[in-house]
């Protein structure tokens, strides 16, 4: 595997999730490395904005789960109620029907 060259495109492309296996690993491995080594001002700013980023990543995929799963049973109890609705009037409509005769 050839050495990757660790760009913001690259970082950005890693925080989206479109990374292939090998840029991954790359990514992972150059920010490990960050942490055995003390580097110069400029990469430590680098791995701060990047530590936020993927901490900020970390908490929109988290809302999203919890928004979608609270979505979904807002549509089910409201899919109840309809077929409770639904239910009570067929009902009602049968038994109207049948006492009229």
């Amino acid at each position: 595997m050839s050495q990757l060259v660790i760009s913001p495109e690259l970082i950005h492309k890693y925080i989206r999730g479109g990374c292939s296996p090998d840029e991954r690993n790359a990514v992972e491995q150059w920010y490990h490395s960050l942490k055995e080594r003390s580097g110069s001002a400029m990469e430590m700013e680098l791995k701060h904005q990047l530590e936020s980023k993927m901490w900020l990543l970390g908490r929109i995929r988290t809302n999203m789960k919890n928004s979608s799963t609270e979505n979904r049973n807002r549509r089910m109890k409201v899919l109840l109620y309809c077929w409770l609705v639904c239910l009570v009037a067929v009902s009602l409509f049968l038994f109207w029907g049948l006492s009229k005769t």
